[in-house]
């Protein structure tokens, strides 16, 4: 008779949200590169590594913005980088979105990377927050709309000589 093998369980991979730090960075930037080369954006931003760095580490050290990573088994599989300041009209605090970006595989995580921006907003002492859909991402302002966002405008972009 042989013996039964031991069974063996395997946990489910936990995603966890948090705020990012500079060890983070080599990451994001890969993520921020891959978003930028699959979106209209990479005609108008580039993906200039070393750009890219400074600009997350702008955000890091800078406290009226946040980054924001969900990860899966100690692996950053999406990130949500906001930027508060004074809307210039009516003088109260709001959040714009820098970047949005999650994972192909990690797509259903980002409506809690959002919230979690959402969090930082209110305790920022926001009254509004802005987010940015690519055009060509249309999922992408369906999923605002289903979370209460609105449409507000569309913005054009030209390359100068």
């Amino acid at each position: 008779m042989m013996a039964a093998k031991p069974e063996t369980r395997k946990e489910p991979s936990v995603i966890r949200f948090r705020q990012a730090g500079a060890e983070d960075v080599p990451e994001l930037v890969a993520m921020l590169r891959q978003f930028v080369t699959s979106t209209r954006y990479r005609k108008y931003v580039g993906e200039n590594p070393e750009a890219l760095r400074g600009f997350l580490l702008g955000i890091i050290e800078q406290p009226t913005a946040a980054i924001f990573v969900s990860e899966r088994a100690h692996r950053v599989t999406g990130m949500i980088g906001v930027l508060g300041c004074v809307h210039p009209m009516s003088g109260e605090k709001c959040v714009s979105e820098l970047f949005w970006w999650l994972n192909p595989a990690e797509r259903g995580a980002g409506a809690w990377l959002l919230r979690r921006a959402e969090k930082w907003a209110l305790h920022y002492g926001a009254t509004s927050i802005q987010m940015a859909a690519p055009v060509d991402k249309p999922r992408v302002a369906e999923t605002y709309a289903a979370l209460g966002y609105e449409p507000m405008e569309t913005s054009f972009h030209k390359r100068l000589p």
